[in-house]
């Protein structure tokens, strides 16, 4: 009986000590500077896309509405590309090209973005998911493609066939800064065009492009 009183005692007497050393080696959300420590209400980005059909360039920006919540408005240039396009070589010049193309094709996109937090990470770091749906307009530039011509020829033939978009998927944010935003998002994405989109020659006319896309997302948190 004495020997486990006293090591009560002894083990009441040390907690202190062993409370502190836990908070060390695991890290304490009071060492870090003061701006990595404050909730922001605002978050923008640019990010980088692939996607099945091509390739795109955006900017996202919005509000944090709480730890599980975050709008954004969303903009974005994609290119796209047909799936059944070929680019063959000139035996006479050494120019490439692509056979029974007609158009490039360019989508403008700008739309609401909602985000919703499944996972969150610790204040130390890792990784934190959550899911996504977006919605918006989206505005088609066609550009008449002339084989063995540069691009610049066909600028002032420029066609629109404006559309809607809708987009799901996941965010992955990485990094233990509050201030930085980094994430890697992968999703589905699906365009429609009622007035038809025509990439291909002897090929039927478009009117949905159903996507899987890659992109990476860096921007900032702030208050206003």
């Amino acid at each position: 009986m004495k020997l486990n009183r006293l090591f009560i005692a002894i083990s009441f007497l040390l907690s202190p000590v062993i409370l502190e050393a836990q908070e060390i080696s695991i890290g304490n959300d009071d060492s870090q500077p003061i701006d990595e420590r404050i909730l922001y209400s605002h978050e923008s980005t640019f990010h980088g896309t692939l996607h099945s059909r091509g390739f795109g360039l955006g900017y996202r920006t919005g509000r944090i509405r709480n730890i599980l919540k975050t709008s954004n408005w969303d903009f974005e240039v994609s290119y796209f590309r047909s799936q059944k396009q070929v680019k063959l070589i000139n035996i006479y010049n050494s120019s490439t090209y692509i056979y029974g193309k007609l158009n490039d094709m360019l989508a403008l996109r700008g739309g609401y973005e909602v985000e919703h937090r499944i996972y969150g990470k610790p204040y130390w770091g890792g990784v934190e998911v959550r899911w996504l749906y977006e919605g918006g307009a989206s505005l088609a530039l066609l550009k008449p493609y002339y084989a063995g011509l540069p691009f610049r020829y066909g600028l002032k033939e420029i066609k629109f066939r404006p559309g809607a978009y809708v987009k799901g998927g996941m965010s992955l944010e990485i990094g233990s800064s509050r201030t930085r935003a980094r994430a890697i998002e992968v999703g589905v994405a699906a365009d429609y065009f009622p007035q038809g989109i025509e990439l291909m020659d002897l090929n039927p006319t478009e009117y949905v492009f159903v996507t899987l896309y890659l992109s990476y997302h860096w921007g900032a948190r702030y208050n206003k």
